[in-house]
């Protein structure tokens, strides 16, 4: 069984990438990490990446990363999801802070990212609005 301990961060897909990230941080109060073509990446005051917006067609989840314990073996975990029958592959440096995950597909579509350990994201540009701490439930 995986233990998720947290949820870390999540994607969303958006027809209006300037106009999303000048609201993340505007309003919720979370920073620019780092910009890549399409792809703009939003953390909290604590330096925890909490966003990852994308440039797209439609506004959706694309994916939700959620934390492991920190000695998880991913590996291992791939190898229990393949033997319930759900494709998975190990990824590298998807993200600012994280070195490396374990992605697969729910039955709809959006990805569910593991991450095993983070390295603090501090943002690039100032912190306005709410500067949202963390991310959580």
């Amino acid at each position: 069984m995986i233990k998720a301990r947290r949820i870390r961060h999540v994607s969303f897909s958006t027809p209006d990438l300037a106009r999303q990230a000048d609201y993340y941080g505007s309003i919720v109060g979370l920073g620019v990490v780092a910009r890549e073509s399409g792809r703009l990446f939003m953390a909290t005051e604590s330096e925890q990446l909490a966003i990852v917006l994308e440039a797209g067609a439609e506004q959706k989840c694309k994916r939700i990363a959620f934390e492991v314990a920190p000695d998880s073996d991913l590996a291992e975990m791939r190898a229990d999801l393949s033997k319930s029958g759900i494709a998975s592959e190990l990824r590298s440096d998807g993200a600012p802070g994280v070195s490396r995950s374990l992605v697969f597909t729910d039955p709809e579509g959006t990805e569910i990212e593991l991450i095993s350990g983070w390295i603090a994201s501090p943002a690039q540009e100032p912190l306005r609005g709410i500067a949202a701490n963390r991310l959580g439930h």
